[in-house]
């Protein structure tokens, strides 16, 4: 059975989601705190920004979440989503700096399906960076920062894809395509605390 992915055209993106595990994983580590996120497209797309199906994605997105750091007092970080087969966002913090993210590798996004014979695989990377704000207390009230998703090809091995840009996908009238991967998507990803440890 075919993977979700974190974009999922037609009729629309269904979200920033990476579904690879049966059932809900608890971050390891002390909890920082649970919170409400929620991502926002521009209505122009950036230069950080660069996929042709922008115009289609999920806008916003939100999710619950649930931010964790080593209870060492070690740089390790982590983000559970409370989504149901939600992948754990894995990184690090400095402070309470993070930057934290997943891959996923085999699943597909409807419109950049490559032609046949081509022995490749599309592999979506999300990054979630940003900081958390605390009251005078110390106690977390918000998070500020950004979801990023990067979408490319990769071999049977795992090593980048030398595929050139629109090399899958449709090919448009108007010159461009469908499909223009390698390409990224940016959130601009506010969250406010919804639990404190």
């Amino acid at each position: 059975m075919r993977r979700l992915v974190p974009i999922l055209l037609a009729p629309a993106l269904a979200g920033c989601e990476i579904y690879s595990v049966p059932s809900a994983l608890v971050c390891p580590g002390t909890r920082v705190g649970a919170f409400s996120f929620v991502g926002t497209l521009p209505v122009t797309a950036p230069s950080t920004s660069t996929c042709s199906f922008q115009s289609q994605a999920l806008n916003p997105v939100s999710f619950g979440g649930t931010i964790a750091f080593d209870s060492d007092g070690g740089p390790g970080a982590c983000l559970s989503r409370d989504t149901p087969h939600a992948a754990l966002n894995l990184g690090v913090h400095s402070g309470d700096a993070l930057v934290v993210g997943t891959v996923d590798t085999g699943g597909g996004i409807s419109g950049c399906a490559c032609p046949a014979g081509t022995n490749v695989a599309m592999a979506i990377a999300q990054t979630i960076q940003g900081q958390i704000s605390r009251d005078g207390g110390g106690v977390p009230e918000s998070f500020s920062g950004a979801l990023i998703t990067a979408v490319s090809y990769v071999n049977a091995d795992g090593t980048p894809a030398n595929l050139p840009s629109c090399a899958c996908g449709t090919q448009e009238t108007d010159g461009g395509c469908s499909c223009n991967v390698p390409c990224t998507l940016q959130y601009d990803l506010q969250a406010t605390a919804i639990a404190s440890p």
